[in-house]
Parts: C-alpha cells; structure tokens; sequence
C-alpha cells in the first residue's frame, strides 16, 4: 500500500480519507497501528499492490495526477520506500 498520511486522532485520519475520496482518488483506507511508546496512528493508505514496482508506479501516478508528494510505500506495516 501506499501511505499518504497518519494521525494520532482518528477523525483527522477520516477527514483526510474523506478528503482524497472527494478529489477522485480511489482505493483510500484506514488501518490503525500501535506503535508502542510512539502512540496509535491512523494511517491513510491508497490500494494494495501485488509487487513494489507496481506500487511505485502507482506512487508516481498519485503525484503526477493528484499532486500527492511525500508518498511512502509499506508493506505489513513496514516501510519499504
């Protein structure tokens, strides 16, 4: 998947998902975390990709069409890029 952003406020998170779906972006989800001593985050995250080239050239598409910067690429909760 590809993590556009996360929040430690659950309705931060749902505002922002809200807030892509609107602008046409498919794909968008919550997946809450907790990271231990660092807190519970609510991560946006866009589509699930079988491969990481797949998911780059889906980040690069989020960029070129919705102008979507600072894009990371995880998997099982860990970032790959």
């Amino acid at each position: 998947s590809v993590l556009e952003s996360a929040y430690h406020d659950e309705q931060l998170a749902l505002e922002r998902r809200n807030y892509l779906l609107g602008t046409g972006v498919r794909g968008v989800f919550i997946r809450t975390a907790d990271l231990g001593s660092q807190g519970v985050w609510h991560r946006v995250l866009i589509g699930s990709y079988e491969t990481l080239e797949s998911a780059k050239r889906f980040k690069e598409t989020l960029f070129n069409n919705f102008g979507l910067q600072n894009l990371q690429i995880i998997k099982d909760d860990n970032i790959l890029e």
